[in-house]
């Protein structure tokens, strides 16, 4: 009989590593020059609102609870305010966690 079982160092395991087109100092440079924008009035967000986070939800075929719609409206709001506050030094991090940040910023935005 054969014995299928592998040794743990035969298992190899893929990290993903997050990709981009754009260099990290690049991406930050777009991150910094929208913040700059915002902060100086120069770019304005409109985040959806509830309602319409519950429409999206309904032509993406789910159902999104008016509560639920509710939490993710503030959630967003309140990520993009804490991204301009550690951009701007107001919050500290990791570099790690800032090139994620600005990387998951991109995304989002």
């Amino acid at each position: 009989m054969q014995d299928d079982t592998k040794k743990s160092e035969d298992v190899k395991t893929d990290i993903k590593e997050p990709y981009s087109f754009y260099t990290q100092e690049e991406i930050n440079n777009v991150v910094k020059g929208f913040i700059d924008a915002y902060i100086s009035g120069d770019t304005k967000i409109d985040f959806p609102t509830t309602q319409e986070l519950i429409k999206r939800a309904k032509v993406g075929g789910e159902e999104l609870r008016f509560r639920e719609a509710e939490r993710k409206e503030i959630e967003n709001k309140k990520s993009f305010v804490d991204l301009v506050e550690i951009c701007t030094g107001g919050k500290s991090v990791t570099t790690e966690e800032l090139k994620m940040l600005s990387i998951d910023y991109l995304e989002k935005f």
